[in-house]
């Protein structure tokens, strides 16, 4: 059996050009033989917890519905305040997006962002996703009116059925669940969502509870509550204010 010296030693230089891993290469070649040992205990712990979180996530991103049927892909880094006329609130919103995501790694709530179209809801919330996915967290996307679309043709076609059936077990099965432009769905007025929404909708609420789920909307709390009622929207909106993050005073920035 080869020692773990051999094993370690066997490792080629990767070129200097590559100074991160040539560094680590490096200090690997001047540990002891405990230290060497106590490096690749380290490493096979860490790859056997990756291979459980992969085992364990369910593979619910696969299920989501986007709108327009494209995934949408934003990180922080991404985030431009300078579009905004008011970039402070433009920073502020991004940092208590950040501060909210961060504290989501380690706890379940749930989190509204609000204001008007294209203002940068759904980035900042697919921002927040990102965050959490890169800690092993499964999550899901929905947008409401993508949604809506399937219903409509799960009446007449089984797929769309077989597809309803997915998106509402991924939307149980999920640590974060976006339900993005909540309140779109109602055709822009408010007025009481169709019946079968509702009680999708309702099933999906009462099945989160003590997970995460975050909320884009171009409607007040008040408004959806005229659309949903106040029982969904009690269980979908959190009721502590620094997990509302109001984006109201910023512009619409689509196509800058």
């Amino acid at each position: 059996m080869r020692s773990v010296s051999d094993v370690l030693g066997a490792i080629k230089a990767p070129p200097k050009e590559c100074k991160a891993a040539y560094q680590a290469w490096l200090n690997i070649q001047t540990m002891t033989d405990k230290e060497k040992r106590a490096f690749l205990d380290k490493k096979n712990e860490e790859a056997t917890q990756a291979a459980l979180k992969e085992i364990m996530t369910p593979k619910t991103w696969g299920k989501s519905l986007w709108s327009g049927g494209k995934e949408v892909k934003f990180s922080f880094s991404d985030w431009n305040y300078s579009k905004q006329e008011n970039q402070g609130l433009a920073k502020q919103v991004a940092i208590q997006a950040k501060t909210l995501s961060d504290q989501l790694k380690i706890d379940s709530f749930n989190v509204v962002l609000l204001g008007g179209a294209g203002v940068g809801k759904t980035s900042l919330a697919i921002a927040m996703i990102t965050a959490l996915r890169r800690t092993g967290k499964s999550a899901m996307v929905i947008s409401t009116t993508e949604l809506v679309s399937k219903l409509n043709r799960s009446y007449d076609f089984k797929d769309a059925q077989r597809e309803i059936a997915k998106v509402e077990q991924g939307a149980y099965d999920c640590d974060v669940l976006l339900l993005d432009d909540l309140g779109t769905e109602s055709g822009g007025r408010v007025k009481e969502i169709r019946t079968d929404m509702y009680d999708l909708m309702y099933r999906i609420s009462n099945a989160r509870t003590a997970k995460t789920t975050i909320i884009t909307t171009n409607n007040t709390p008040a408004e959806l509550g005229k659309i949903y009622s106040e029982k969904i929207v009690s269980r979908l909106l959190p009721k502590r204010k620094e997990r509302c993050i109001n984006m109201n005073g910023l512009k619409d920035v689509r196509g800058l």
